[in-house]
């Protein structure tokens, strides 16, 4: 397929949209606040609820793409995204904006599944380097949104910015309408019943999603709270402090393919996870202790335990299913509890700090990465299932990745 790779790029281009739209809020939330007249709180309600789509969707997301096939997904993906950004940029009410940050989300909530089943479709037992590719579409998005945001802001006004996503949404729309295609054949097959109910009964699918509750929580408040932090607590210039928040992304996008390389080689993932979270509790605990000669430090070393620690996470998660045909719904289960800590993070952190201080925002850091240990620290010694390279080689391997994500997308409710 001579054209595999400008698909790729028309893909990849609404990934780094989709991104581009959750995180255009966090450089711009003390303007929001201020200009709409609301908490900071509140505000932060505006990055929380753009994740509502992914709890929603997180279990029947499969099964509504087996019924519109990806292309068609991709299509409707697209189009709520620019109606939800149109709907924002268009409303000066907050539980309006609040409505359209909703919308968008629906993307959100499934644009990984629609990309990793096209991938695979393209690029078949050579889908790896592709799929590392796309995976710092969210770092990509963070970079230029920080860096980005607030001059375009300042220049155009406060909900340009909405206006502008929706229409790279639009652009994304006739790009993937005109040059995606994707096989007409390609349709489900019937599956085992009872399969959500099989996962769903086994404890360590929910002690592997707990853990994965608790480092999508620690971090995405980075992602998406260390403006706030930089301005509100050290007191930066905007533009600066966006500037280091910034960093975060660009540094997550060579840690993206470096942590899966690590997970890989040791070919003990539960102990890099282990190790992973105890190093970002140690990192939390600076959080409030920083300077300018540590600003960019704090900033890598988020990047890399929360990255090792993420992807680490994901390798654990289809090797505890206990049969292949499992994986699907497990992946669901511990990707509904993923959502939900990435729909708690800013809400909690951000009204902590504004109500008792960054420092109590710290110590709730620290203790949900210590609870993150606990939970993997039990899965160590109490799993009889121990995960080795052989159950690495089912989630990196080239050969097998079509196997996998085909188990993905046959999933039907």
């Amino acid at each position: 397929m001579k054209s595999k790779w400008f698909m790729f790029l028309v893909l990849f281009l609404s990934g780094v949209t989709v991104a581009l739209s959750q995180l255009k809020v966090p450089p711009i939330m003390g303007l929001l606040s201020e200009q709409m007249n609301i908490s900071l709180s509140e505000a932060s309600w505006l990055m929380s609820i753009f994740t509502v789509g992914g709890i929603v969707f997180a279990i029947p997301g499969a099964s509504i793409m087996n019924k519109l096939g990806p292309k068609k997904l991709l299509l409707c993906l697209m189009a709520s995204l620019c109606v939800g950004n149109m709907l924002g940029g268009m409303t000066k009410v907050y539980h309006v904006l609040l409505l359209s940050r909703m919308i968008e989300g629906i993307a959100f909530a499934m644009i990984i599944l629609v990309a990793l089943v096209m991938i695979n479709t393209w690029f078949g037992e050579k889908a790896g380097s592709a799929i590392g590719i796309f995976n710092t579409f969210a770092a990509v998005g963070s970079f230029i949104t920080m860096n980005a945001c607030l001059p375009i802001t300042n220049t155009f006004g406060l909900k340009s910015l909405w206006f502008i996503v929706g229409g790279l949404a639009a652009l994304c729309f006739v790009l993937v309408l005109v040059f995606i295609k994707m096989p007409e054949d390609m349709q489900s097959e019937r599956q085992e019943k009872g399969l959500l109910k099989e996962a769903s009964k086994n404890k360590h699918t929910w002690i592997v999603a707990g853990a994965m509750g608790c480092i999508a929580f620690v971090l995405f408040t980075f992602v998406t709270s260390y403006p706030q932090l930089f301005t509100g607590l050290y007191g930066l210039a905007p533009n600066e402090a966006n500037f280091y928040a910034s960093l975060n992304g660009l540094f997550g996008i060579p840690f993206c393919i470096l942590c899966g390389f690590i997970v890989d080689k040791t070919g003990k993932p539960m102990l890099v996870t282990l190790l992973g979270f105890i190093a970002l509790a140690l990192t939390c605990m600076m959080t409030t202790l920083l300077g300018p000669t540590t600003f960019v430090l704090h900033t890598i070393l988020t990047a890399l335990f929360g990255g090792v620690t993420l992807t680490a996470m994901f390798c654990i998660a289809p090797a505890v299913a206990k049969r292949p045909a499992c994986i699907g719904y497990t992946l669901a289960l511990v990707n509904l509890v993923y959502y939900i800590g990435v729909f708690a993070c800013s809400p909690v952190i951000l009204g902590t700090a504004e109500s008792m201080g960054w420092q109590m925002s710290a110590t709730i850091l620290v203790g949900v990465s210590v609870v993150g240990a606990c939970l993997v620290a039990y899965l160590i010694f109490k799993t009889k299932k121990k995960i080795t390279k052989k159950h690495l080689k089912v989630c990196f391997k080239e050969e097998t990745l079509r196997y996998f994500f085909e188990k993905i997308y046959k999933v039907v409710i």
